[in-house]
């Protein structure tokens, strides 16, 4: 009796420390925000109003109620329609002490009355105020929670507590009030003044919910989807419709694109409103924060409006769990640019995109986040930094290469379906997709997603022997690392054979850990052959290829500073360079500080084919800070990684910043300076 008694008494305490050590904002569930303010002129940057929610706590025996609210001022606070005294606010949290005690499925409708100057966050995000517009960004870079709901209205601020909205937007001086949903109606309070009701009926995160008031006018179509029409209205400062008509002209075409990629749009509207913000725009639901720099007549900003429209499915419609999954919502996005790119312009641009993104990713990205870092599980500090953006828009391109395109939209759309309108974590879309495509992608995640750094696959032996006219090709793959710890597994990788016609036969070479060996059986003897031609691992290379039949001309390798200048070729020839970001093996020498950065050329060229190579060493492109002083650098070759460097001739151009080398030859190549 007494070792029950002492039993129950623990479980109790045990239960009694879980609860007070919940994070609030995983105590409550908020089902209905009614947003009801008062906006007045730009000049006094305050606001007025209340907002009731409807809510249900989460736990039995809730005591008190707490709700995010930063800064603005508390005036009273009435829960159904009883004044309550008992409640403090820190200028962060409001505590609310509850009349009676309530339990999970009881529903509460407290309302809050408030009034002050909204808060700006310090780098990027908060709520706005200009001579021309009113207007909120829902997040705060700099601030943590990053959901920025807060700085408007109380709530609960985080990803995961998603509700609908009512909002009664009340202003003056004919301005217009744009927010998230639908408009339901305006209505006329006293001259120059009106209410705009609007309501959206599909749940979302406090960061997603939004209000901007300026003189509005309204450039709306109608875009027939795949399951129902949707209406399109895009609202801009007065006397820019014109102009908005040109930057959006190819948003239909967007819309399409994702539409037949990912499934059908599921809001109500397409809505973008022009802010006066100048650092960007934001993805709110059914109506983004839009810059007005990008309403300018001109398709310079396309990329941005096409980003900001794929969140609706990769942010809005499946929202990140924490914020330590942002590459679901930011990485995914920036890769839509390359999605939309590839299916309007064509493959060319697309590999174009994806090239100078990830050039980016391996050059300046573990500079500007502080450090070498997985896209999955950043900290605060690097939520919005470019490894969740650049890197995140990388390992998504790889991610497709690996799964094949059936197979990756396929799965995104059954995702789309398994976690409509909820939250998904790194771990999540990883079963999801795997169980959708068939292939068990925990090796893929494994590196790609959850480890820092980079893998790098060269084929280091090759062996070709003929039998009874068919040809046996014995292949060795290594795999090295840059600032990774551990190798990636399960790779698969595309590896081509070339015949004396350019033409290519492709096959799949599998294995994990450091080195794999594989044989494959070919109708013809290779005169190359090449590891993901295609480019669709986006491992520590940017790779660039020209098949030649002019006889003169020049060729630029994108995002590999080397330019091919093409002096005599009667036939057809084919060039490869590989800019490989990591230290070239066996690159120890007596005489020379060798670059980590190395170039390797492969070719095929039939007689009299002459050529000159350009290196060049501007831009910043390099991390070394001998090639970045561009002081008393050489440049080395060997044919191969088993021969020894040596310094090779050619002509420092120092007025293009480049080498030149008049002697065309298939090899590796190097930055180095004489010790």
């Amino acid at each position: 009796m007494k070792k029950l008694s002492i039993l129950v008494i623990g479980l109790f305490i045990v239960i009694n420390l879980f609860s007070q050590n919940i994070n609030f904002r995983d105590s409550i569930n908020v089902v209905l925000y009614q947003i009801n303010l008062e906006i007045g002129d730009n000049t006094n940057k305050q606001i007025k109003g209340n907002t009731k929610l409807t809510l249900f706590p989460l736990f039995d025996n809730t005591k008190t109620i707490k709700l995010d609210l930063l800064k603005l001022t508390v005036d009273s606070i009435f829960i159904e329609n009883e004044k309550i005294s008992k409640w403090k606010h820190d200028k962060k949290i409001i505590n609310i002490n509850l009349t009676k005690t309530a339990n999970k499925n009881d529903q509460l409708v407290i309302t809050v009355y408030y009034h002050g100057k909204p808060t700006k966050d310090k780098r990027w995000g908060g709520f706005q105020f200009s001579e021309r517009d009113v207007f909120n960004i829902g997040v705060g870079m700099t601030d943590y929670p990053h959901a920025y709901g807060r700085v408007w209205f109380p709530c609960i601020d985080h990803f995961t507590d998603k509700a609908t909205y009512d909002y009664n937007i009340t202003v003056n001086n004919n301005r217009t009030a744009v927010c998230s949903g639908l408009l339901v109606e305006e209505i006329e309070v006293k001259k120059h003044t009106k209410t705009f009701h609007w309501r959206i009926k599909d749940e979302i995160p406090t960061y997603l919910s939004s209000m901007a008031v300026s003189h509005y006018e309204l450039l709306s179509s109608t875009y027939k989807g795949i399951e129902r029409e949707i209406p399109v209205n895009i609202y801009v400062f007065k006397n820019k419709k014109e102009k908005a008509e040109k930057s959006f002209v190819n948003l239909h075409s967007a819309i399409k694109v994702f539409e037949e990629k990912f499934g059908a749009y599921a809001w109500e509207r397409v809505g973008y409103v022009e802010t006066s913000f100048s650092s960007g725009a934001m993805e709110h639901a059914t109506n983004i924060a839009y810059p007005s720099y990008a309403v300018n007549g001109t398709l310079k900003n396309q990329n941005l409006y096409v980003h900001e429209l794929s969140h609706n499915w990769f942010g809005n419609l499946v929202t990140c769990k924490t914020s330590q999954d942002m590459w679901i919502n930011e990485g995914w996005a920036s890769y839509c640019e390359a999605i939309f790119i590839q299916e309007f312009y064509g493959t060319k641009k697309f590999k174009s995109y994806v090239r100078d993104n990830h050039i980016k990713v391996l050059t300046r990205t573990h500079l500007w986040d502080g450090d070498y870092l997985a896209v999955a599980g950043v900290s605060p500090e690097n939520t919005y930094g470019s490894t969740v953006y650049d890197k995140g828009s990388s390992v998504v391109h790889a991610l497709r290469g690996y799964m094949g395109d059936s197979l990756f939209y396929n799965s995104a759309k059954n995702y789309f379906k398994e976690f409509a309108f909820g939250n998904a974590s790194s771990e999540d879309m990883k079963n999801s997709f795997s169980k959708s495509s068939g292939i068990d992608l925990t090796d893929f995640f494994e590196f790609w997603i959850y480890s820092k750094g980079f893998t790098f696959f060269e084929i280091i032996n090759q062996n070709i022997k003929e039998k009874n006219g068919k040809y046996l090709v014995e292949i060795q793959v290594k795999q090295r690392l840059v600032a990774a710890n551990k190798f990636a597994n399960s790779n698969r990788i595309e590896i081509f054979f070339m015949n004396e016609d350019l033409k290519t036969e492709k096959r799949i070479f599998e294995f994990s850990g450091e080195l794999g060996k594989n044989s494959f059986e070919l109708p013809f003897k290779p005169v190359l052959i090449m590891l993901d031609l295609n480019e669709k691992i986006t491992d520590a290379t940017i790779d660039n290829a020209h098949e030649i039949t002019d006889s003169r001309g020049n060729f630029v390798f994108e995002a590999t500073q080397v330019e091919l200048k093409v002096l005599k070729n009667k036939k057809i020839a084919f060039v490869r360079v590989q800019s490989c970001w990591i230290e070239p093996e066996n690159n120890k020498t007596k005489k020379y500080t060798v670059a980590s950065h190395y170039w390797k050329v492969e070719s095929f060229a039939q007689d009299e084919f002459k050529a000159e190579l350009n290196f060049y060493y501007k831009d910043n492109y390099y991390t070394d800070k001998f090639v970045q002083n561009k002081k008393d650098i050489v440049l080395l070759y060997r044919p191969d990684s088993k021969s020894k460097w040596k310094e090779i001739k050619c002509e420092n151009n120092k007025i293009e910043n480049c080498y030149v080398c008049n002697t065309f030859k298939a090899g590796e190549y190097v930055f180095a300076k004489v010790k």
